[in-house]
């Protein structure tokens, strides 16, 4: 089962909130333990890097963000709240070996690249090992 992902390019605004000013990106991806309804938020998390530097650093760290719709798969474009604009850095699509509230392993395909990624939550944060 292949679901659709893509990372975000976000450009905090003055309306961010505290500590998160800095540019950074938004990986999104449907969630497949909501069975494919498409009123389900997806699972989204920030990180610092994108795609393609992962496989270089190893480890990466991602922070949990609130289920985004569904629509932000194919948006771009300024955020309300004048919480910055984002625009679409990458996309592609993601196979899930194994889904919990704890673990998460999958396999990214995105153009030209295919990643093995498992993900673990340590505390507030997700820690993925990429290879």
């Amino acid at each position: 089962m292949l679901l659709p992902t893509t990372l975000l390019r976000h450009t905090p605004g003055r309306g961010s909130p505290p500590g998160q000013d800095a540019p950074h990106y938004d990986w999104l991806m449907v969630n497949p333990r909501h069975g494919g309804d498409a009123r389900a938020g997806l699972w989204t998390a920030r990180v610092a890097t994108p795609w393609d530097e992962w496989p270089q650093r190893g480890r990466v760290t991602f922070t949990p963000l609130p289920p985004h719709r569904r629509r932000y798969l194919d948006w771009q474009g300024t955020l309300a709240g004048e919480r910055g604009w984002v625009v679409r850095a990458a996309r592609g699509q993601v196979q899930p070996h194994r889904w919990t509230d704890q673990r998460i392993w999958l396999t990214l395909h995105t153009e030209g690249q295919t990643l093995d990624l498992r993900l673990e939550r340590v505390g507030t944060h997700w820690l993925g090992v990429c290879t």
